[in-house]
């Protein structure tokens, strides 16, 4: 999709905000219909917007942001994995946890009770300025030519543009 880099800077604000309201309804039923109504884009023109903008299909940044809420109210909360699996509105325990164990590789239940966390696969919030503020401090802490240092990874691990 070709695009002014003004269009791209609007989209880009449009998928910000739109990133947004889906994280204030992650525990309302979501689907590509409710989405489209809510952004006032047919269903087909919001799905190329989205992914242009955050590298993610609509569907799979839902998903996402579901699987990371759940993975840290089982951390939080002593909520039965039913239950989170029907707040966030997976079809059945046995979905979310067929789910849940291929993006996190392990069981929820194993996930609660381990001790050490690996953030690594928690999918953040598309949020442009903090991803520009994140990818900037791993910049600056590059190792200098000749010299042997460990880099810093980004804070932000969400979706890539």
């Amino acid at each position: 999709m070709r695009e002014t880099p003004e269009q791209h800077a609007r989209y880009k604000h449009f998928a910000a905000m739109l990133a947004q309201w889906i994280e204030n309804n992650l525990e309302t039923k979501l689907d590509i219909s409710v989405v489209a109504v809510k952004a006032g884009y047919s269903r087909w023109h919001l799905q190329r917007i989205f992914k242009s903008v955050t590298g993610q299909s609509l569907a799979t940044y839902i998903r996402l942001r579901r699987l990371t809420a759940s993975a840290l109210m089982l951390r939080s909360s002593q909520e039965t994995i039913l239950s989170i699996a029907m707040r966030y509105h997976f079809d059945s325990q046995q979905s979310f946890s067929r789910t849940f164990k291929k993006h996190f590789g392990q069981a929820p239940q194993s996930y609660r009770r381990q001790t050490d966390i690996d953030d690594a696969k928690l999918f953040l919030p598309y949020a442009p300025e903090q991803r520009q503020a994140a990818e900037e401090r791993a910049v600056k802490t590059l190792p200098m030519p000749g010299y042997a240092a460990e880099t810093k990874r980004p804070a932000y691990s969400g979706a890539r543009l």
